[in-house]
């Protein structure tokens, strides 16, 4: 299903509360965020981003931009900027880019390094004064998105200070890419002469005592209820729902019906791995049930290649 642009759209509309942001393109779904005045960047796996906006009768954008941004990471963008506007050259999503060009810098300049060790005390020194100044930078990046809730910080006193953001850096830079194009630039032109400009609905004040503040769950597999009402729950309770398993993430939620090997690799990450019953219990503010019951699991099949349809991309205007 591809959503265009919906006939009568004049100079003045604005954002009718309760839309929805977000279309689809081609045979996937894009995703948005229902609230009451919307800000969205909802991306279909493997066919790029797209950016919504549905306004009174509805108009729709789909936007070809290559980037993996799936359905939670959509909302985390939506969400960490106030007004649609704030999109181009956003603050958060540059800072997510810095914060990983300063890893790849710190990594270079750390006088401990075991690959690239300094040639003479001289060089040590010189690297050791640009390597704490790159690790205060990171804290600075850091906070940054912590504040715009959507990273976590992991405790202690390990240089440099190690930040997880739920935005990913290819996903922060396909967007920022699509804005910064002739065609994102003509798009948000002609929403601006339109006087359309999207707001987020504040957040809830997450509670210091939130029993999952700052904890990070995948969701997989069948659970007695739809995904998203977990997802919803693990939030109100201060947790950070992600997309897939990275070395960051505390805990895989599995159900029923999940592949063997995506446990197995949750734990080669360090990832804990917990049942519905496990997951009822921290959202309770219990401790972790020692025996959690094992999902079941089915057989990993190889998956046939498939054949993608080329995108063509509709005009908006």
């Amino acid at each position: 299903m591809t959503v265009g642009v919906t006939d009568g759209v004049t100079d003045g509309v604005a954002v009718a509360p309760g839309m929805v942001v977000g279309v689809a393109v081609g045979m996937s779904v894009g995703v948005g965020v229902t609230v009451a005045a919307l800000v969205g960047v909802a991306v279909a796996p493997g066919m790029g981003v797209t950016v919504g906006v549905t306004v009174g009768v509805g108009v729709g954008v789909n936007v070809g931009v290559d980037s993996n941004v799936g359905v939670t990471v959509a909302e985390q963008i939506a969400m960490a900027h106030m007004r649609f506007s704030e999109l181009p050259k956003s603050p958060v999503l540059t800072a997510v880019l810095r914060l990983s060009e300063l890893y790849d810098q710190a990594a270079i300049e750390n006088p401990r390094s075991t690959l690239n060790r300094p040639k003479d005390e001289t060089e040590r020194e010189q690297r050791q004064n640009r390597f704490n100044r790159i690790c205060g930078e990171i804290g600075v990046c850091g906070d940054t998105l912590i504040a715009a809730g959507i990273a976590t910080k992991t405790p202690g006193s390990t240089l440099p200070p190690l930040y997880s953001s739920v935005i990913k850096t290819e996903a922060a830079k396909s967007t920022l890419a699509f804005f910064d194009s002739d065609y994102g630039r003509l798009y948000i032109e002609r929403l601006r002469r339109l006087g359309i400009n999207p707001q987020t609905q504040p957040k809830a004040a997450i509670a210091v005592d939130a029993p999952l503040r700052g904890i990070t769950f995948v969701l997989t597999g069948t659970l007695s209820q739809p995904r998203n009402v977990f997802e919803e729950r693990i939030k109100a309770a201060g947790g950070i729902v992600q997309d897939a398993v990275t070395k960051h993430t505390r805990y895989l939620v599995a159900g029923d019906n999940v592949g063997a090997n995506k446990i197995a690799k949750a734990r080669d990450l360090g990832t804990g791995v917990l049942d519905e019953a496990g997951l009822l219990a921290l959202l309770e503010g219990a401790p972790v049930p020692p025996k959690a019951v094992l999902p079941k699991t089915k057989p990993d099949v190889a998956k046939k290649p498939s054949v993608q349809e080329p995108y063509h991309q509709q005009e908006l205007f």
